[in-house]
């Protein structure tokens, strides 16, 4: 049986064309996003992004970074931030210091992270934050995201609840270096 060339032709350009579109559906639905959109932050107009080397996080204008070893601090804010970067670095609020703390997950720069508010005392607010301490505390922990399994670790006092809300947002922004 022959079948005229027109008819041949037509069929292999059907099937070339329902391979083409399998196979980019196909591969299509392997892709990972490159963020999920709970994930993607909106810097606020006017925040500066500063440079921890291993990290950055964008901060109010204002806002400097002060490298320390393993560590250092955020100033030109209200608020006194403190951050750390080891492999042992760990929140200054814990059970033992503070048994009502409160405690959310959250996701930094792709990676699982935990981030936990409570009240302090005045005696310390003195103590962890020297000469600015306040009444609010939010700590965040991004375990092993840091180059060689470290962890990015700030701790934050605040004067307000509306503070907290800003450095959750400031949290959001850290991103980690490859």
């Amino acid at each position: 049986m022959t079948v005229p060339s027109g008819k041949l032709l037509a069929a292999l350009a059907t099937l070339v064309a329902a391979a083409a579109v399998g196979y980019f559906v196909w591969s299509g639905l392997k892709t990972t996003p490159l963020a999920a959109p709970a994930d993607i932050v909106t810097t606020p107009s006017g925040w500066v992004k500063l440079d921890g080397g291993n990290f950055t996080v964008y901060a109010p204008q204002g806002a400097a970074l002060r490298p320390a070893k393993d560590g250092g601090d955020i100033t030109g804010l209200t608020l006194c931030i403190h951050y750390r970067s080891s492999p042992t670095a760990a929140l200054a609020v814990t059970k033992t210091t503070h048994p009502d703390y409160k405690e959310a997950n959250i996701t930094i720069g792709g990676h699982p992270a935990v981030y936990r508010t409570a009240i302090l005392e005045a005696p310390e607010q003195q103590a962890w934050f020297p000469d600015c301490g306040q009444t609010y505390y939010i700590g965040l922990e991004v375990p092993g995201a840091l180059p060689g399994g470290a962890s990015l670790v700030m701790d934050v006092s605040a004067a307000s609840e509306e503070e907290l809300a800003h450095v959750v947002t400031m949290f959001k922004t850290v991103q980690f270096a490859k």
